[in-house]
């Protein structure tokens, strides 16, 4: 599961989709109202909004064990389900208290 930062997408990991998605089953979510997607006017933009969106796609997927990089906002994503992350990668994640 790679999931990027703001204000990008998961065009940002491309380089990093194309070494890694030979090797290893990549899914690379895009957050509503980043990168080319639009956003409902009435989407709150919070750390808890975004991690619901992400644990909804996990649902909907049925993925429920995974090694996640994270970029950013990623990060608070994470800490909510640990028992799902089976490895973690950090790159410039989000340590603000509003975000853990």
């Amino acid at each position: 599961m790679l999931l990027h930062g703001f204000p990008s997408g998961p065009h940002q990991l491309r380089c990093l989709i194309d070494v890694l998605g030979s090797h290893y089953r990549l899914i690379a979510p895009n957050y509503p109202g980043f990168g080319h997607t639009q956003a409902p006017d009435d989407c709150p933009y919070s750390f808890d909004r975004l991690a619901d969106i992400a644990e909804g796609l996990f649902h909907r997927l049925g993925i429920d064990r995974f090694v996640m990089y994270v970029f950013g906002f990623g990060l608070p994503i994470a800490e909510r389900h640990l028992e799902w992350i089976a490895g973690l990668v950090v790159q410039n994640g989000n340590a603000c208290e509003d975000g853990v």
